[in-house]
């Protein structure tokens, strides 16, 4: 809009309303609300842009002086009966006015509240609304199956008597994979597919990519996503003066320990376990020959089976909770947290 000068602006907006009384302390430009005092009806506050539009009322006001529309019970049932087809009934005892919200029965899905104007106007019941969108975007069967074969070249079909709708499970079959219950939208319209055709996908990019099954289960970029988590602390090897992450207070606890008193060791090693599993153990003390995992507890079954399959195949192993750790060190749990704490806190504010 194109600015205005406030005296012209009071006097278009006087001219317009010479009823009210306008209070222009909050005013900027013309999106700025100010308040406006109705004679009989009190206080509103409309945006300038809105006034200057087109004829505005205060709330109140407008509700009060509304020209209802009146319609005898006839009247009303026979407009309901005409959009419905009999499907929803009006009780007509609270039934007050046309944009009031009253009681109506739906003889499939029960009560519900609207207004009388909506429902002129088409509405319905919410859950009726929801099947009448689906029904909108049903499929028929034989199109099911040309589009079927057409995106998905002939490798997925689907068992006829379980389809029921693009958003009820059906069950397709794959002709490599076999059998899958999925919806037909999303087999159709999403492209999805038989899981195991997906996960095999996934694993032939991993592969390609990567030259391991799973992204993390290449070291590159499993240290790149450690490295990359908010609370860690980085130390370098006293040795090599390779980057060390370490994202427990266990860990930074164990490695200070080890540079501080130069026994050589490497870090986040790979293995493969016997379930063909990539495992990366946390520690190999080189002069002891001995594995080593830190832990303060372990997070999930998987993360436990992972170790006990490690450490199966490699007797030369321990796990070291905090009771070890703190003997290693002399130090106690809450001194081992707060060294974490406080290098965290340094190296943070450097890399910010």
């Amino acid at each position: 809009m194109k600015r205005i000068k406030l005296e012209e602006l009071k006097k278009r907006l006087y001219k317009i309303y010479p009823d009210q009384i306008f209070n222009f302390e909050n005013y900027k430009n013309t999106s700025s609300k100010i308040e406006l005092t109705d004679p009989i009806y009190g206080k509103w506050t409309p945006t300038i842009k809105n006034l200057l539009s087109k004829k505005r009322k205060c709330t109140k006001r407008y509700l009060n002086e509304r020209i209802e529309l009146k319609l005898t019970k006839k009247q009303i049932k026979d407009k309901i009966f005409k959009v419905h087809k009999g499907l929803i009934k009006i009780d007509i005892n609270s039934y007050i006015n046309t944009a009031t919200k009253c009681k109506f029965i739906d003889i499939d899905f029960g009560e519900f509240y609207m207004t009388p104007q909506h429902v002129f106007q088409g509405s319905g019941h919410k859950s009726r609304g929801i099947l009448k969108q689906i029904k909108s975007q049903q499929l028929p069967l034989n199109e099911v199956k040309k589009r079927l074969s057409k995106i998905h070249n002939g490798d997925i079909t689907i068992i006829d008597n379980t389809y029921n709708g693009m958003y009820h499970k059906a069950t397709f079959i794959h002709k490599k994979y076999g059998n899958w219950e999925a919806l037909p939208n999303n087999v159709i319209y999403k492209k999805s597919s038989h899981p195991s055709g997906g996960l095999r996908k996934q694993i032939n990019t991993c592969l390609k990519n990567y030259g391991t099954k799973h992204p993390l289960q290449n070291k590159k970029i499993f240290y790149k996503v450690i490295k990359s988590r908010w609370r860690r602390v980085i130390i370098n090897h006293w040795k090599t003066n390779e980057e060390l992450v370490c994202i427990s207070s266990y860990e930074y606890a164990v490695i200070y320990y080890l540079n501080k008193n130069k026994i050589d060791f490497d870090w986040q090693i790979k293995k493969i376990l016997s379930n063909d599993m990539v495992y990366f153990v946390d520690l190999y003390l080189k002069n002891e020959d001995l594995y080593i995992e830190i832990k303060g507890y372990f997070f999930s079954e998987k993360n436990k089976l992972k170790w006990e399959l490690f450490h199966a195949s490699n007797k030369n192993s321990e796990i070291w909770f905090i009771n070890k750790i703190s003997e290693l060190t002399s130090k106690s749990k809450y001194i081992i947290k707060k060294e974490f704490d406080i290098e965290h806190k340094k190296q943070h504010t450097i890399r910010n």
